[in-house]
């Protein structure tokens, strides 16, 4: 019976044990979950940036070509 006993509390250490890395495990993959979709945010939100500034950038060309042409007739 103490033979028992002590492997059933041994299973249960182990079970513990198992239990401990699995939580550890899943919090790892949900903060490299969250630091790949701060990453991914941050590209897609710095391409929109650029893409922004080129459209202003051709608008105001745009804009000078257009002045141009008016003053030149």
């Amino acid at each position: 019976m103490k033979q028992n006993t002590s492997h059933s509390k041994l299973v249960e250490m182990l079970i513990r044990r198992q239990n401990k890395k699995r939580l550890s495990l899943r919090f790892k993959k949900i903060l490299s979950d969250v630091a790949a979709s701060a990453v991914l945010a941050t590209c897609v939100f710095g391409f929109m940036a650029m893409s922004l500034k080129a459209c202003d950038a051709e608008y105001e060309n745009q804009i000078k070509a257009t002045k141009a042409h008016l003053t030149a007739d």
